[in-house]
Parts: C-alpha cells; sequence; structure tokens
C-alpha cells in the first residue's frame, strides 16, 4: 500500500506541475511572499533588509511555462532575486506591521523559490512558491490513500484518493493558496499521526503529531480547534479499554512534550512574536476574533437561534455529486455501525469531518468567501467517501449478488465488476473539471445549477475565484495588445498580478484607471459576487463599454477585460452634453444641497469657486432619484475619488467629480471645514446623456 500511496501522490505531483502556470497567484499571496521572503532571509543570513543582494532584474516570463524561461533575454543576464524581496518590504517592516495569520507556510514556501528558482534557476519565480502547496497536497492525496487503505481495504483507499484529487476547492487551491492548503495538510496529518500514535501506543508517532500541529498552527490559527475532535474521540477510544489504561500511561508526558515541541514551533518561527509574546499573541487572537465571529451575517441563512448555514450550504452546493451520494453512505454506516468499531477509526474521522462545519455555523459564527476557509473537513469527506463506497459494495454482494443466481454465468467476478462500475461514477465530474480548467475552484453542483444557479441566488461568494482568472487575461493580453499598453484591474492592489507575467513592453498599474476620460487603457475586471457590485467604476465599465474579451464558466462570466477608449464604448454613450448650468442649490449649514430640474443619467459635475477657500478632504456625496431614498456615493472628497476609481479633481478653483450614468435629481455634498470651497460655488454644471 505505502507504495502504491507513493505512486498516486507522484501522479498527483506531475499532473499539477504540468498545468501549475495556468494558475494566477491568489490575491492574498502577494503579501504572504513577501513576508516570507523577509522572515527567510533573516534566519539565513541575519539580514534585516536585503542590502546584501543586487536588485530585482526586470523581464518577462514566457506565458504557460513552468520553467524559468525569460522572453528576449538569456537566463544568464538575469540575476535571480524573487520579486517579493522588496527593500521597503523587508524583515524591519514586518517586525512593526505583522500580524494576522502566522508565516510558517510563507517561510516554507520561500524556501522553494530559493531553492528552485534562485538557486537553481529550474522553475520560475511565481511557480517556484506554489510548487511548495502543491507538493503538501500530494504528500496528503497519498497518505490519505494509505490510510484509508489500510483499515478499510484497497478499494475505499482507491475512492478515497480519487475524492480528494477531484474535489473542485482541494484540486484547484492546491496551485495556488500559501494558507488553506498547508493547513489542511498539517491539520489532517495531525490527526492521522495522533490516532496511530495513541492505538500503536507509540511516543514516535506521537512526536510526529506534534510537530505537524506545530506546522499547522503556525499556519493558521484553525488549528487551535483539533483539541475538540481529538480529545473526546480520545475519551472515547479510552473508554473502550478502560479494563487496560496502564498501557496509555505514555499519554501523559507524552502530553506534555506535545505542547512543547508544538508551542516551540510556533513562536520560533514568527519574529514578529519574540519581542512581546504575550500582547502580540493576544492581538492575533482578536484578529481572528474579529474576522470569525459577527453578529452581522446575512439574514438568509440564519435559522432559528441564529445558527448560520452559509457553510452547511456551501459545502452541499459545491461538492460532486458522487462524493455527496458516497459521503453520507459513510456517514449512514458509521451511525448504525461504525460506532462499535474498537480502535473507533470511524468515529474519528466523523468528527474530523463535522467539527470545522460545525463551529463556523454556531450563532455569531460564521465565514466568507465560500469554504475554503475550513477545507479540513474535505480529506475526511474523502475516507468517508471511501468508507461509503466500501460498504455500498458489502451491502450489494451481500444481499444481490450472492442471493442472485443472475451475475453466476459471467466470468468477472461480481465484487470486481460493482468496484468498476463505482469507480466509472468519477468520470462525469472528471470531465467537468476538464472542461472548467483551471477554474476548478468556481464549481457548484447541478442542486443548486451549477454557477449559472449560483449567481442567479445571489448566493454570496458565487465564483469567488481570489483572482485566479488573472493568469488567462494576461495570457489574451501578451497576445493581443499593442505595443506599449497600459493595463489597470477594476479593484484590489496592482500587485494581485505579478509584473512578471505581463509582456516587457506592457506598463501595469492602477494608477492607469482613467474612467469617463478613456484614454485607452485596458481593465482586467472580476465579476463574481465580491461586494463589490455597486462599485461606480464597476458599474461604468459593464455599462459604458464593450468587454473585448471574458471568461466563461457555465456560461456566466468571473472575468472581463475592457479597452477603456472611445471606440469599445457603447454607442449610446459615446457622446455627453451639458445637461444643466447652475442648477438650484442652497446651503444647509455644512451641506450643498443641489436639485436639478429633472432626473438627469449624469456622468460628471463641475463645480467653479468664487475665491480663496479650503480643499475639502473629509465629507461625503449621497444623491437621489426622489429625495426620499439616498445613496452615499463617496465618503472622501479628496483628490483620490472613490478609490482611484473615479479620479475627482479639486485644483484652483474648480472641483470636478464623475458619476457611472447615474440617474439623479438631487445631490447633496457634505462637507466639515467652515472655510469649505463648497460655500462658495459660483458655478454648477452637469453633463451626461440626453
Amino acid at each position: 500500500m505505502k507504495k502504491t500511496a507513493l505512486i498516486f501522490g507522484f501522479l498527483f505531483f506531475i499532473a499539477g506541475l504540468y498545468v501549475l502556470p495556468h494558475y494566477n497567484p491568489n490575491w492574498d499571496e502577494a503579501t504572504h511572499f513577501y513576508r516570507g521572503q523577509a522572515y527567510l532571509h533573516y534566519f539565513l543570513t541575519g539580514n534585516k533588509d536585503y542590502r546584501d543582494l543586487p536588485q530585482v532584474s526586470k523581464y518577462s516570463q514566457k506565458d504557460d511555462t513552468l520553467f524559468f524561461s525569460p522572453v528576449n533575454k538569456e537566463r544568464s543576464e538575469i540575476y535571480r532575486r524573487s520579486i517579493y524581496m522588496d527593500n521597503g518590504i523587508n524583515f524591519k517592516f514586518f517586525m512593526e506591521k505583522d500580524g494576522g495569520h502566522p508565516p510558517l507556510s510563507d517561510i516554507f514556501a520561500s524556501f522553494f523559490n530559493l531553492v528552485l528558482f534562485q538557486k537553481l534557476g529550474f522553475i520560475s519565480d511565481v511557480e517556484s512558491y506554489h510548487v511548495y502547496s502543491l507538493f503538501l497536497a500530494a504528500i496528503l492525496v497519498g497518505v490519505i490513500f494509505w490510510w484509508t487503505s489500510k483499515y478499510w481495504g484497497f478499494f475505499a483507499g482507491l475512492v478515497a484518493f480519487l475524492s480528494l484529487s477531484l474535489h473542485p476547492i482541494f484540486l484547484g487551491e492546491a496551485h495556488n493558496n500559501i494558507k488553506d492548503i498547508p493547513e489542511t495538510v498539517f491539520y489532517s496529518l495531525t490527526i492521522i499521526a495522533f490516532y496511530e500514535g495513541l492505538t500503536r501506543r507509540s511516543i514516535k508517532w506521537m512526536i510526529a503529531s506534534s510537530v505537524f500541529f506545530g506546522f499547522a498552527w503556525g499556519t493558521k490559527f484553525n488549528a487551535v480547534f483539533l483539541p475538540f475532535i481529538i480529545l473526546p474521540w480520545t475519551l472515547i477510544y479510552l473508554y473502550s479499554f478502560r479494563q487496560k489504561l496502564k498501557k496509555f500511561t505514555f499519554l501523559i508526558p507524552s502530553l506534555f512534550l506535545y505542547i512543547a515541541v508544538a508551542s516551540s514551533i510556533f513562536v520560533a518561527s514568527w519574529p514578529f512574536l519574540w519581542p512581546s509574546p504575550i500582547e502580540k499573541f493576544m492581538d492575533v487572537v482578536g484578529y481572528y476574533k474579529g474576522i470569525g465571529i459577527d453578529t452581522g451575517f446575512d439574514p438568509r441563512f440564519l435559522t432559528i437561534f441564529r445558527i448560520n448555514t452559509y457553510a452547511v450550504q456551501l459545502v452541499l452546493y459545491t461538492t460532486p455529486l458522487v462524493m455527496l451520494f458516497f459521503s453520507s453512505l459513510g456517514i449512514f454506516y458509521i451511525f448504525t455501525k461504525g460506532i462499535k468499531e474498537k480502535q473507533k477509526f470511524s468515529l474519528l474521522v466523523l468528527l474530523w469531518f463535522l467539527f470545522p462545519i460545525l463551529r463556523v455555523s454556531i450563532p455569531n459564527a460564521g465565514i466568507y468567501g465560500g469554504v475554503r476557509q475550513i477545507m479540513e473537513y474535505i480529506p475526511a469527506m474523502a475516507i468517508l467517501c471511501g468508507i461509503g463506497a466500501s460498504y455500498m459494495v458489502t451491502v450489494l454482494h451481500s444481499y444481490i449478488v450472492r442471493k442472485s443466481k443472475l451475475f453466476s454465468h459471467l466470468a468477472i467476478k461480481p465484487l470486481f465488476l460493482l468496484q468498476f462500475v463505482i469507480i466509472l461514477t468519477f468520470l462525469p465530474i472528471t470531465f467537468k473539471l476538464i472542461s472548467i480548467h483551471p477554474n476548478e475552484d468556481v464549481y457548484f453542483n447541478p442542486i443548486i445549477g451549477g454557477l449559472k444557479g449560483a449567481r442567479d441566488k445571489s448566493l454570496p461568494g458565487w465564483g469567488d475565484s481570489m483572482g485566479n482568472p488573472y493568469r488567462q487575461a494576461v495570457r489574451w493580453i501578451n497576445a493581443n495588445a499593442e505595443k506599449n499598453a497600459k493595463v489597470a484591474i477594476n479593484f484590489g492592489s496592482g500587485a494581485n498580478i505579478p509584473e512578471t507575467l505581463f509582456r516587457e513592453d506592457i506598463a501595469h498599474s492602477n494608477l492607469y484607471r482613467s474612467a469617463m476620460q478613456r484614454k485607452g487603457e485596458y481593465i482586467i475586471g472580476l465579476t463574481h459576487n465580491s461586494g463589490y457590485e455597486d462599485e461606480y467604476f464597476l458599474q461604468y465599465l459593464n455599462n459604458f463599454l464593450i468587454p473585448v474579451y471574458q471568461v466563461d464558466v457555465d456560461g456566466v462570466s468571473i472575468l472581463k477585460i475592457w479597452k477603456n477608449d472611445t471606440e469599445h464604448t457603447r454607442e449610446e454613450y459615446k457622446d455627453t452634453f451639458l445637461l444643466q448650468e447652475n442648477p438650484s442649490h442652497h446651503l444647509e449649514e455644512n451641506t450643498l444641497a443641489i436639485e436639478l430640474d429633472k432626473n438627469y443619467y449624469m456622468t460628471e459635475m463641475r463645480l467653479r469657486f468664487s475665491g480663496e477657500c479650503a480643499k475639502e478632504k473629509e465629507g461625503s456625496i449621497e444623491v437621489s432619484e426622489d429625495n426620499l431614498s439616498w445613496d452615499v456615493l463617496d465618503y472622501s472628497l479628496s483628490d483620490q475619488g472613490v478609490l482611484l476609481y473615479f479620479p475627482t479633481y479639486q485644483k484652483n478653483n474648480e472641483y470636478i467629480y464623475y458619476f457611472a450614468n447615474k440617474n439623479i435629481k438631487y445631490i447633496r455634498i457634505n462637507f466639515y471645514d467652515e472655510n469649505s470651497c463648497f460655500k462658495i460655488v459660483e458655478n454648477i454644471k452637469i453633463y451626461g446623456f440626453k
């Protein structure tokens, strides 16, 4: 079984390497790569910055290539320093600004980059980080097969292997998730090693479990919930051996060793904690409370006593039907027969599956953006699939085949035939994943009607790919954009797309967003349910411009590229006009109230001031169609304006504000400065469409 496990893990790894360049780093990863490099460089050299290294070389990596392949340059011309080794984001920076998730996997991924890219020049800069997550995922795939086979036989292990390898979230995220995949692997190995340690009464396995727990804790705080799985199971297991408890005295020293090893790994891997461990640890705890405890969750998912069903529903909708079926059979088996197992293997798997889901379902707890944050349940679900499939074969073989002469003439053994048919049931999800590659993590099953059904039902987080389709957009732009083109994204940081992925002549920065000025930049935009649907820049892109490219999954666009120029503007929006000059307006304390003569679809408002005054930075702009219902457009009156989406200008004696074709009759500009320019407005012009 061990050799077969190695083969399965190796196949998963090689297949993953082949398609690795198809995935973009998710938008959380840049920060983790910067931090991992800063800490790793300090651990290896003692240096708190990168002044001991030459500057990063500018180059463009060949599209869809795993290996380090600069375009139009010799490899020897480029000093292989990662783009995430930034002079301004170094060890000193993180000692002051760090917090949130622990950094251990950031450091491990940076070590893979150090070896595979910086030292060997073998794998490209970006992909070398992702080899780490893929390598761990491959280890887990092999281990799940081995562990399930050990207690349930080869067939159950094979089904568990297929269920884990083909689970859309696990498969997709294995290629570009620096937190959740490593956490899931270490979390799983902690449980498996603990089981082996207790059932074998082995301190060596207990030490291994403590190391994996330290790795899991050093990656993400989800690990602190492991005792809620392990301890109840341990008590039940020990109770079944209550007359032989002397054999388990090794648990007492193991427990102290466990805590010491795990705590040492956690603290030693995070220099940020060193100056004041307790204080900063509590800050991290506060961070996790902030993202995991809330009273403002979507009421559609809250039931009696505020039980949050979001996670349960997402598990139901994002799990392939074949896995839902076999895991349900596995759960049925455990409740009817598995509880009686002497070694309590199935009971541990059930607790492992249930707890991550239940802990985010209790009142005032929850998650956002899908179930990637609790994907620790997925390996347990895969094992449940193996148990359920094996149980089904046993029942069918016993009650149908053995008691019927229907199959007596077949040369193939009925047991093998049943197993073969069950393996074939995984073909539909295999073909489906191939058809939506590399967007496996936006999969929804037929229960909700696929991704289209999730969109139509406004399921929070539908299509949330964490920026993965950006890589497909970059490939299109590299192949189709004119020389010296400019590119921006519709929201988020420009660092969400690594600079080395673009052609060398392409300029990539969010400062190029020109909105209504239409300066001809390309805008790459994610279109999923992200909470940004009401942003006026996205409204402008969707309403005004004709996409030049889009990525579709199940007939739903999850990414679009627009060219922000007149040629690609919809015909009815190409020309704007002066709609009204000097509409009715008056001051109400610190509010300039404007009333137009009728409702207009506005694109621009210009205010001219009559003298010297103070430029506002704080305040808000509100608009209404009927003077009853008001929308707040912006909480800033500074020259940044709508987070750089719509440039706002207040220079000399003029203030300009852009709208995204908004139907407006009433405007309120709220300000605070007693010398505000909005107190001395002498002229107002409203532009838009007739």
